[in-house]
């Protein structure tokens, strides 16, 4: 049997094929041409998902064998370009705008200018939105493709605010932030049933690249928490808003920062969570270098984070830096200090890095999406008035 398939970088490939469950390490083989490593999960009867164990090469082919006892199938696998999703607007007409490789970016939501704020599936099919307060309440969420089409109601707040719904299609699980009388943390199953309920005012969800994590900020303990999504035990450690950065790709660790005083003077602790082990390690500690560090993220170099840097005799503004994981080293990336940086990531090879910049010397500066390219060094403007970058896998 053949297929043909079209995914995001990092997957899943479903597979429908007869096979004992209970014994998939010795009865499923599976070869994979260029070399990649699968995860294999099971998600139903005689159905199975290939979760890639690092992000395929976004514009490559892969085929892929896969066979159990007498059943082969074969699939050939086409790795989609990651394209760009913001908001274009944010203060006035707030629509969700696309921009891939090589085209002008086309508006796929119109919701008369009420879009609040979004989150994108790890899969890259879905988009889960929100829509702005309008008396005291908001955050009903909707779904829509990737391209816009087929959209659906998905959930209503049932009290308060909600805000920062997002899905996890590895666990085919929801979680959002219920901010009301409690504060919640909500985790739902794919019929969008509680499965999970914690009093907390969450912030900065966030799934594990391989989905068996979730990890947020608890605002009313400061401190970061990881769920484990398989037996909902909770991991704390010491954190506060705007600290907690990236997973690494492979999912084995988070990197986060505390704000410690020493000597009187605010100073950033930067450590990495072993989510697995339930342990952190100890990164470095800013000192006196005069400087904040907020929201580290990986990079595609062993030895270097990304990070948005405020120096103490700069003001407010923020740049980004490449930080050295020691702390030894930094480099800056940005350097413009009327404007501050926010909102990095990468796409899946490392290679570019988007972000969000606002002009913060002027009374109506408008934020502004760049995108940074990490081989030749240029920046590339993808949109003005536009705000919450992210990347379509």
């Amino acid at each position: 049997m053949q297929s043909s398939l079209e995914i995001g970088a990092w997957g899943p490939v479903i597979v429908d094929m007869e096979c004992d469950a209970s014994n998939l390490d010795d009865d499923l083989a599976i070869s994979v041409f260029p070399e990649a490593e699968f995860e294999v999960r099971e998600t139903g009867e005689n159905l199975f998902q290939l979760i890639p164990r690092m992000p395929l090469s976004a514009g490559s082919d892969y085929r892929i064998s896969v066979s159990c006892g007498q059943y082969q199938q074969e699939i050939s696998l086409s790795v989609r370009e990651q394209c760009i999703l913001f908001i274009g607007d944010p203060f006035g007409t707030s629509e969700i705008w696309k921009k891939c490789p090589g085209e002008e970016p086309v508006q796929i939501t119109y919701t008369v200018g009420q879009i609040s704020d979004f989150n994108v599936s790890r899969d890259g099919n879905s988009i889960i939105f929100s829509l702005k307060e309008v008396a005291g309440k908001a955050g009903n969420f909707y779904q829509i493709g990737r391209n816009g089409e087929k959209s659906t109601d998905l959930l209503t707040c049932p009290d308060g605010i909600c805000r920062e719904l997002t899905f996890n299609p590895f666990m085919q699980m929801y979680a959002y932030a219920q901010i009301g009388s409690p504060n919640r943390l909500v985790v739902l199953n794919q019929d969008l049933e509680e499965i999970f309920i914690q009093d907390a005012l969450a912030a900065d969800l966030q799934f594990s690249p391989d989905g068996k994590f979730l990890s947020f900020l608890n605002e009313d303990q400061g401190v970061a928490e990881i769920l484990n999504l398989q037996n909902f035990q909770i991991q704390r450690y010491g954190s506060g808003s705007g600290l907690i950065g990236s997973w690494s790709a492979d999912s084995e660790n988070l990197l986060a920062g505390e704000n410690v005083f020493s000597g009187g003077l605010p100073e950033t602790r930067i450590f990495e969570i072993n989510a697995q082990e339930g342990s952190e390690s100890f990164l470095f500690q800013t000192g006196d270098t005069q400087i904040e560090i907020y929201s580290p993220i990986y990079s595609g170099k062993p030895w270097w984070l990304i990070a948005a840097v405020r120096e103490r005799g700069a003001g407010f503004s923020r740049q980004l830096w490449w930080v050295r994981k020691d702390g030894s080293e930094f480099e800056a990336i940005t350097d413009d200090y009327r404007y501050s940086h926010a909102s990095a990531s990468w796409d899946p090879d490392f290679s570019q890095l988007l972000f969000q910049r606002v002009r913060i010397d002027v009374s109506d500066g408008m934020p502004e999406v760049l995108l940074w390219n990490s081989n030749e060094g240029e920046f590339e403007l993808i949109a003005k008035n536009a705000s919450n970058p992210r990347w379509l896998p």
